[in-house]
């Protein structure tokens, strides 16, 4: 999952936010920056600016070694998605 390019938050695409990515840092999962519940930023090159920072900051981000790569539905940690989940939650 594209940490700058796909919509894993309720942010939208975080490349949408800033004007500029590093090449450096383009290539990123949010894997490789939400490591052991704490996200990891510094590890980007380019600094995003604090408000855009905090907003990432707040996410809950939960994660599933069984669904490698991929956002799951709330809820639901085996990626599966119901009607009835839907509505729910």
């Amino acid at each position: 999952m594209s940490f700058w390019y796909n919509s894993w938050c309720s942010l939208g695409p975080i490349i949408d936010l800033v004007s500029f990515v590093e090449v450096q840092d383009i290539d990123y999962k949010v894997k490789d920056l939400w490591v052991d519940g704490l996200w990891h930023l510094d590890h980007l090159v380019w600094a995003v600016l604090l408000t855009t920072r905090e907003a990432i900051l707040s996410q809950d981000i939960q994660f599933n070694e069984r669904v490698l790569n991929a956002v799951v539905w709330r809820g639901q940690l085996k990626g599966e998605y119901t009607r009835s989940k839907g509505r729910d939650g």
